[in-house]
């Protein structure tokens, strides 16, 4: 986790310094605002991929804990932000995720069969953004990092008949952080494709999860 936020620190700074010496041979400088809708997969990371759920068991274990391994998951979401020159960025950020279950093993027993149960998380944020927002730039890259609230809940799972209900809902505070490009078509429509590394911290377990995504950008 040290490891990627220190590459990520490092690349907005990469990218900083070389925005910074492209500025000196140009004075106009980039304002205004955007709004950038997209989607893509998100992939279960550290105890997220085998975190541990607090189910209740009916009819024959009335309360006990269940180990499940979280599959890929598919995300969609969007940002609205501020461009303040040719450099700095700012941006509100809101996205959901939905993992599905992909073992799940009560009392070191798999559970083989049972279907249904996911996890959903509902993210929101914001981000400041260190980039090119030159204007005749056609591709435009860009870092961020930004505080996120992650608002976790779990959907009942089956097996054999009998459902598994799982108390699994909690609200945690944490960090986004990564890079991504804009790719511009037209003056006020472009493309988006972004990676971006979250980590929450919660009572239970560390969420971690890498989003990959592309999206559509209109400029204001």
């Amino acid at each position: 986790m040290r490891k990627s936020s220190f590459l990520v620190i490092l690349l907005m700074l990469s990218i900083s310094i070389s925005n910074s010496q492209d500025n000196r041979s140009e004075n106009s400088q980039n304002s205004g605002f955007f709004l950038n809708v997209n989607g893509g997969i998100s992939l279960p990371l550290g105890q997220l991929s085998s975190g541990t759920t607090y189910i209740a068991f009916d009819p024959y274990i009335n309360h006990s804990y269940v180990h499940v391994d979280w599959g890929l998951g598919w995300n969609a979401g969007g940002e609205v932000g501020y461009v303040f020159n040719n450099n700095i960025g700012t941006r509100v950020c809101f996205s959901y995720s939905k993992f599905p279950a992909k073992d799940i093993t009560l009392q070191s027993i798999a559970l083989t069969g049972a279907t249904g149960g996911s996890l959903s998380i509902f993210a929101l944020g914001g981000d400041f953004m260190i980039g090119n927002f030159k204007k005749n730039s056609k591709i435009v890259r860009y870092g961020f990092l930004g505080p996120r609230a992650f608002f976790k809940s779990a959907e009942d799972a089956t097996y054999l008949g009998h459902k598994i209900k799982m108390f699994h809902s909690e609200t945690e505070g944490g960090l986004s952080m990564g890079a991504g490009m804009n790719f511009n078509a037209a003056k006020r429509l472009g493309f988006s494709v972004e990676s971006e590394l979250n980590l929450g911290f919660g009572n239970h377990v560390v969420t971690q999860t890498l989003v990959l995504k592309a999206g559509v950008i209109f400029n204001f």
